[in-house]
This record gives structure tokens, C-alpha cells and sequence, in this order.
């Protein structure tokens, strides 16, 4: 009988450390998904704000460069098309400046004053 209750006592024991141990290792997981979702919380903020200043970009394209007509594309007046004609204008800058250098400084003229005030926001 006195050895049972031995082995229980050393089992108790063992059992109240493990227990101990799970219970730190229960504090840290906790402590480390509450930095997680911190983390989380501020990069969707991020997020917001990048999406709100592509909008803020596209929105000032697409108002800069309504009148302006751009080889290529039927026109550059809608949200939709603003991307593709950032892009084809990248390429008419890139591949052709000097022959579509009038079109080049008109659309330059046109994005300065809309984009330095987008980008002092």
C-alpha cells in the first residue's frame, strides 16, 4: 500500500510539472497569436490605404487624361481602363518618345499638379 502511494505521489508530481509546462507553453501561444493578429490588423490597415491610393491614382488618371487622345485605346475616361493606359503610355515613353513627343509632354503636363498633390497626401 505505502509504495502505491508512492508511485501516485511521484505520478501526482509529474503530472502537476507537465501541467506547469503546458500551461507556459499555453501563456506563450497566447501572447504570440495576440502579436499575430496585431500584425494582421495593421497590415489590412496598410492594405486600405494602398488600395484608397491606387484608387486615388487611377481616379486622378482617368481625370487628367480624359480629352486626351492615345494611340491604340479608345479612351482613358473610365476607372477600368486607367491601368491599361498607364501601361500603354509606359510603352509609347519607352519605345517611341520621339515620335509621339507631343503626346508625351501633353500627357506629363496633364499628371503633374494631380499627381504631387496625390502624392503630398
Amino acid at each position: 500500500m505505502e509504495t502505491e502511494l508512492r508511485k501516485l505521489r511521484t505520478s501526482n508530481t509529474e503530472l502537476k510539472e507537465e501541467n506547469s509546462l503546458l500551461d507556459g507553453h499555453i501563456k506563450s501561444m497566447r501572447t504570440l497569436m495576440s502579436r499575430l493578429h496585431k500584425e494582421v490588423k495593421e497590415q489590412e490597415d496598410k492594405n486600405s490605404a494602398v488600395q484608397a491610393h491606387v484608387a486615388a491614382l487611377r481616379e486622378a488618371v482617368v481625370a487628367a487624361l480624359s480629352d486626351v487622345t492615345i494611340p491604340g485605346m479608345i479612351t482613358c475616361a473610365t476607372i477600368r481602363t486607367a491601368d491599361e493606359c498607364v501601361n500603354v503610355l509606359n510603352t509609347i515613353a519607352d519605345a517611341a518618345a520621339a515620335e509621339h513627343a507631343d503626346l508625351v509632354a501633353k500627357v506629363t503636363k496633364k499628371l503633374e499638379e494631380p499627381l504631387s498633390r496625390i502624392q503630398n497626401m
